[in-house]
Formats: structure tokens, sequence, C-alpha cells
């Protein structure tokens, strides 16, 4: 299944239907969300998910595993140039289900955000590597702050 590129909202208000946007002072942190279903690929396929313009804070990626990424050694990365910058495979762990959090290993250089200062794009590197995988299901939410004063 292909994943659909997500275009973050280039408004500086409160979109209808948005969920989970919080206003501190004149910053809004916005929550957008993009699918991932399991693909049959045995090299590691860089897949974009958002496109994030400049200037343009993520303040936390975190991925919900729906369903169990089932075999022996799926794997998954969350970043872009830096393919683990938000999360590695040790974080998202797709053998269990529930939500992980970029926050929880400090260790990643995304762990406390990352300013993006010129456009680019977020990425999941999955591989399916060892036997028996078939299934599997996740969403990548991210919570970002953008820059307003530059894109009057």
């Amino acid at each position: 299944m292909a994943v659909a590129l997500v275009e973050l909202d280039p408004t500086p208000k409160h979109p209808p239907g948005e969920q989970m946007a919080r206003i501190a002072g004149s910053a809004i942190l916005h929550k957008t969300s993009a699918a991932h279903v399991y693909t049959e690929t045995g090299a590691p396929t860089v897949i974009p998910l958002f496109n994030i313009p400049a200037d343009t804070f993520v303040t936390e990626v975190v991925l919900e595993v729906t369903e169990v990424y089932d075999g022996t050694t799926p794997a998954m990365t969350i970043g872009e140039a830096d393919v683990d910058r938000f999360m590695d495979t040790t974080i998202a762990a797709l053998g269990a289900l529930g939500f992980k959090s970029s926050k929880q290993d400090d260790s990643q250089p995304g762990c406390g955000g990352f300013l993006f200062t010129t456009a680019d794009t977020l990425d999941m590197t999955w591989t399916k590597a060892g036997s028996g995988d078939s299934t599997g299901a996740c969403k990548v939410h991210i919570f970002y702050i953008r820059d307003w004063s530059k894109h009057n």
C-alpha cells in the first residue's frame, strides 16, 4: 500500500477539524498523522511521510503500532537525512502494540525536538528482514510549531 505524503497546514490559525492543537503564547502546536501498512520489501525502503516546510520545529514524533508487525526482524526508523533522528528500531518496537515517543530515548538527536531550517521530508525507513513477515500497521503522529513571523 502506498503512503500518501502529508502536507503540513500552511495557515497560522487553528484549522477546523485539526486535533490536538494547543495555543502557547502566539505559537500553535499542531498535530498531523500518516499511516503505514505492511509492505513486502527486503532492502530498506525510504517512505516519505510528511513535507516539512522551512522554519518548522518538530517537537515530538509518536509511533502508534495498531497491528503488530510479525516475523523475525521487521525494522523501522523515523528521521530525515539522519534516518533515525527521531526514532530507531529499538524505540519503534514493532512487535508490540501501543504508542512509542521520540522523547523515550534521549540518545536520539531529535528527542528534544528538531528545527527544520530548510524544507525537507520526514521519512520512515522500513525494512522487512528475516522470514515470516506478513502483517503490521501503524500511524505516525508528529507535533510541530511553525515560525509564522517568517511566512507572512
